[in-house]
């Protein structure tokens, strides 16, 4: 699925108008997106990378329930924008909760002070699955 902007730029090259922001969307067991815009400069579309689960989570969840929020940011050239700060964002609430739970949890102070290496690991594990838990709906879903 391709989603464009209804801002336009011109293409010399083409005379012709063309979409300045582009959205391509490729289904499949992980959704895949890929966020473009048209330099002029260069006369083609470039990707603009935007790294991390978080941000492609919300762009799905802006395609299948706020395709209007969605369409107005990929037009006033903002989207990028937001999904790199929802990214940052949730990065950092997944993180303030799991050295939270490192410096309360008891099982997690007791296996820190007996170096036991591999519960640590696990139980690590389990803190960022549910601290991710808590988020999506607080960050992600909204």
């Amino acid at each position: 699925m391709t989603v464009d902007s209804i801002t336009m730029v011109y293409d010399t090259e083409s005379e012709r108008y063309v979409p300045k922001w582009r959205l391509e969307e490729y289904p499949g067991i992980n959704r895949d997106f890929k966020l473009l815009y048209y330099s002029p400069k260069r006369k083609q579309y470039r990707e603009l990378d935007f790294e991390g689960n978080y941000a492609a989570k919300r762009l799905g969840f802006l395609m299948d329930e706020r395709p209007e929020q969605l369409e107005q940011m990929l037009n006033d050239g903002t989207l990028y924008l937001h999904l790199m700060r929802i990214q940052q964002k949730a990065v950092k609430v997944v993180w303030d909760q799991i050295i939270l739970w490192e410096q309360t949890d008891s099982e997690f102070l007791l296996t820190t002070a007996n170096g036991d290496f591999l519960k640590k690991a696990g139980l690590l594990e389990n803190f960022k699955a549910r601290a991710e838990e808590l988020m999506y709906p607080a960050v992600i879903y909204v």
